[in-house]
């Protein structure tokens, strides 16, 4: 599109069912690219903020049964790159970058006027938010449109995470991954997170806000390492279940507060 000042969709599949998308470049800011900006889109000053509904691509609506895949797709300066829903949903390889959220879960009407369902799981397989002002909301799934609400999965294997204050669109970074109604989503997220150009991968960064947003998932740091020292341990950003065993300690250790890097024993002891 032109530009993602206003609202639109790239692709909107509401209305459909068992949709195959592949090899798809999406940009928010059509006019400056094809005037020959590039990344990192500074050749006429700073990207203005998108509009927040200015999509890339939504997702089906809900109920589908058909399996909804979408490969190598790539989305660049909109407001959401990713407006994914639906059911039975599986991305390989779906990149976000520039963009005001990269990937939104569930944030738009359901497909249907009774009310679909958005309960089986979601899948994301090597995709990645990159350079997003804010990481992923989950917002509304369950059934009857939402009115039964919650315990839908969201499952990402091998998801990249690239934030750098100076280089997000307005030049300041945004939320971490949150729910609307926190702990009301269910999955698994596996990831890594680099905090900066030329930098290896954090073991220091939080993923989820502090309000009980993540609560009903496991989520694993892939720089972390499961076995290793107390001064190692100290390092890390732990998110809540997580295990480690202490070789100073010679316990394993359960992460039950992760805003407050606590770990306790089996016993339940805190540990320092």
């Amino acid at each position: 599109m032109c530009d993602a000042e206003h609202p639109a969709r790239c692709i909107d599949l509401r209305r459909t069912d068992g949709a195959e998308i592949r090899n798809v470049r999406l940009r928010g800011m059509g006019e400056r690219c094809m005037n020959g900006d590039s990344f990192p889109y500074t050749k006429f000053g700073p990207l203005p903020m998108p509009q927040p509904d200015a999509i890339g691509i939504t997702f089906t609506g809900g109920s589908n049964l058909p399996v909804a895949r979408y490969d190598n797709i790539h989305a660049t300066g909109f407001g959401q790159a990713f407006q994914a829903g639906g059911e039975h949903v599986v991305c390989c390889d779906c990149l976000a970058s520039f963009n005001l959220y990269g990937w939104t879960f569930g944030n738009y009407a359901f497909g249907t006027s009774h009310g679909a369902a958005d309960n089986h799981p979601i899948v994301l397989v090597n995709c990645g938010d990159e350079q997003s002002v804010h990481l992923p909301l989950f917002a509304k799934c369950g059934d009857d449109g939402g009115a039964i609400h919650g315990m839908q999965s969201v499952t990402m294997v091998g998801f990249n995470i690239e934030r750098v204050g100076s280089h997000v669109i307005g030049g300041q970074l945004g939320d971490l991954m949150r729910e609307t109604i926190p702990g009301t989503w269910r999955g698994k997220i596996e990831y890594t997170w680099q905090p900066a150009w030329h930098a290896t991968n954090s073991v220091e960064h939080r993923l989820w806000e502090s309000d009980g947003s993540g609560s009903g998932f496991e989520t694993v740091n892939l720089a972390h390492r499961r076995v290793g020292t107390s001064e190692e341990r100290h390092r890390y950003a732990p998110h809540l279940g997580q295990t480690y065993f202490d070789t100073d300690l010679g316990k394993l250790l359960v992460c039950t507060d992760a805003a407050k890097r606590l770990w306790v024993d089996a016993m339940g002891n805190p540990a320092k």
